[in-house]
């Protein structure tokens, strides 16, 4: 890696890491606490939470186990914290009687993950 070349992070990322580590903080704990309730390696939680790391979606459901919360609350935390990342929705897309975009470019049902 070159030495003093700023490294552009993806927003939620960073949104995501910073919410890890202000749940951490209202909850009293340190790095090395959540290390040992998550399963995973205080230096690699330091990472995590400098956004020097982009956690798989099963480290940050274990990290949000450890944090007494869902990983979906997680990210909306995260969402909470910096509402421009929220896309503003698509006010021209109807709308059916299930709530759900009827554009014709969503199958009406999902495909199935496996096949026989």
């Amino acid at each position: 890696m070159t030495r003093g070349k700023k490294i552009k992070r993806d927003p939620f990322l960073v949104a995501v890491c910073e919410a890890v580590h202000a749940r951490r903080a209202l909850l009293g704990i340190s790095q090395e606490e959540l290390a040992e309730r998550s399963g995973l390696h205080r230096t690699y939680i330091s990472d995590i939470e400098r956004g020097a790391r982009n956690p798989t979606l099963k480290t940050l459901s274990r990290l949000a186990v450890a944090l007494e919360m869902s990983a979906s609350q997680l990210v909306l935390l995260a969402e909470a914290q910096h509402p421009s990342l929220i896309p503003e929705p698509d006010v021209t897309a109807p709308i059916s009687d299930s709530g759900l975009s009827s554009r014709s470019d969503v199958p009406e049902q999902a495909p199935p993950l496996f096949s026989n």
